[in-house]
C-alpha cells in the first residue's frame, strides 16, 4: 500500500488517493488481496460412501432390481492447483467434509457405471467385492483427476437390496428348491 511518508510527499498523497479510488471500485477491498491456503497432502483414510438412492440393476437372473452399495475409500490430493480452482473456488476454506461432498457425486457415478456394467447376478456380486474395488478405483480416479484428487483405495463393504426384494428372492429360491427335488410333473405345477 502506498505511504504518505515517501521522499516526495505529493507522490505519496497522489498514490494514496488513487488507492482509495480503486478500493471504492472494489467495495473497500484492496486489489492485490492475497490468501494463504494450507493443503493436507497426506492420504485421507476411512471415508465412507453409500448410494443415496437405490441403483437400478439389470440382474440376469432376477431381472431389474434396486440395489444399494456402501463402502469405504481413501483419497489423496495430487494437484493442489486444480483443487483450489475447481473445488474451492471462491470459498474461504474447505474442510474434509466439504471435499467429500464435492467428490461424492463423481464417486457414486463411477461406482454405479462400473457395477451396472458387470453383468453379474446379485448372488455373484458379493463374491466379486474385492475385484470391484480395483476396477472402481481406476474408473473413479479418472473422473476425479481434473479436480486434483486421486482415489487411492476403495473397498465395497456391502451390496444390498431392500427387504421386499430379499423376501421375494427367498420365496423364489425356496420354490425352485422344492421344484427340483420333486418329480417333473410337480416341478411344472410349481
Amino acid at each position: 500500500a502506498p505511504s504518505l511518508f515517501q521522499t516526495n510527499m505529493f507522490k505519496g498523497i497522489g498514490a494514496t488517493f488513487l488507492e482509495s479510488l480503486k478500493r471504492i471500485a472494489y467495495q473497500g477491498e484492496t486489489i492485490n488481496k492475497q490468501s494463504v491456503f494450507f493443503i493436507n497432502l497426506t492420504e485421507q483414510l476411512g471415508l465412507y460412501f453409500g448410494s443415496s438412492s437405490p441403483i437400478l440393476y439389470k440382474d440376469p437372473t432376477w431381472g431389474p432390481i434396486e440395489i444399494t452399495v456402501k463402502g469405504q475409500y481413501a483419497i489423496k490430493v495430487v494437484n493442489p492447483v486444480n483443487l483450489l480452482t475447481d473445488v474451492l473456488g471462491h470459498k474461504e476454506s474447505l474442510n474434509k467434509e466439504g471435499l467429500e461432498n464435492a467428490i461424492r457425486p463423481y464417486l457414486i457415478a463411477g461406482i454405479t457405471a462400473e457395477i451396472t456394467n458387470l453383468g453379474l447376478s446379485f448372488d455373484e456380486l458379493a463374491t466379486k467385492q474385492d475385484d470391484m474395488g480395483t476396477k472402481l478405483m481406476k474408473s473413479v480416479s479418472e473422473k476425479l483427476e481434473s479436480l486434483g484428487v486421486e482415489v487411492t483405495k476403495i473397498v465395497v463393504t456391502s451390496i444390498d437390496v431392500n427387504e421386499d426384494v430379499k423376501q421375494s428372492m427367498r420365496e423364489r429360491t425356496a420354490i425352485k428348491m422344492k421344484a427340483t427335488s420333486t418329480s417333473n410333473e410337480e416341478a411344472d405345477i410349481y
